[in-house]
């Protein structure tokens, strides 16, 4: 696998088994690179159903305002993520640091479909944890 986007390759944040771990940076630097003429399914669901679908409650609240400032009908870049964020400081360096994460698309679908499937197991999870 490639990664033209980031020489450096994506910030993974763990290993299980020796396998590398998607990581939302990922998806959310690649729209934030490139946004996509077709969402993949995956980065789709991710961004509808976040903040809740990411780990780490900061990717959240990044695709939360992807999700809106799309749903606007504004274009998807760093400006206009920062500024549906509020505009403060921290959020658009926090917002302009997933760019070196950007992979190509295929990649970013790749990694969301893992992030997916994550976000389902947490779900069920949750859900036999209330049910006993």
């Amino acid at each position: 696998m490639t990664r033209t986007c980031n020489p450096r390759g994506p910030a993974r944040p763990a290993a299980v088994n020796g396998a590398l771990l998607p990581s939302g940076r990922t998806v959310l630097g690649t729209l934030l690179h490139e946004w996509p003429a077709q969402l993949p399914g995956a980065i789709r669901n991710l961004l509808t159903h976040a903040p809740e679908s990411f780990d780490d409650p900061r990717l959240g609240e990044v695709a939360v305002a992807i999700r809106k400032v799309n749903m606007a009908g504004h274009g998807v870049n760093v400006v206009t993520v920062g500024r549906e964020l509020g505009g403060e400081l921290e959020a658009g360096d926090f917002v302009r640091a997933l760019l070196p994460d950007a992979v190509p698309l295929s990649t970013a679908a790749e990694d969301a479909e893992t992030l997916w499937g994550t976000y389902q197991n947490r779900l069920r999870l949750r859900t036999l944890q209330h049910a006993a």
